[in-house]
């Protein structure tokens, strides 16, 4: 399932929900990001589809997104509470 969403922060939020709706099905062994580094937009061999697509982690000249990182960071050390606590409802 893909959204788009308008700013890395929002990317974040997204990141969360997924996770926490993941924990509460109860169902999940595990997760991943599928993709570390955004394409390049100006290489033209490139897939015209995935073009400036903003799945990564990093942006193609290795800027960090930060917003979405710390997101991540957050649920992720969170994770294990979470899931006791969706275990015990």
């Amino acid at each position: 399932l893909f959204r788009s969403v308008p700013t890395q922060q929002d990317r974040g939020y997204f990141y969360q929900n997924f996770v926490n709706e993941l924990l509460k099905s109860g169902t999940c062994v595990g997760w991943h990001w599928f993709t570390y580094m955004d394409n390049d937009p100006e290489n033209p061999n490139s897939d015209a589809s995935n073009k400036d697509s903003n799945k990564g982690i990093v942006s193609w000249d290795f800027e960090t997104y930060t917003e979405l990182l710390q997101s991540m960071n957050d649920i992720n050390h969170q994770v294990y509470q979470l899931a006791r606590f969706y275990d015990n409802q």
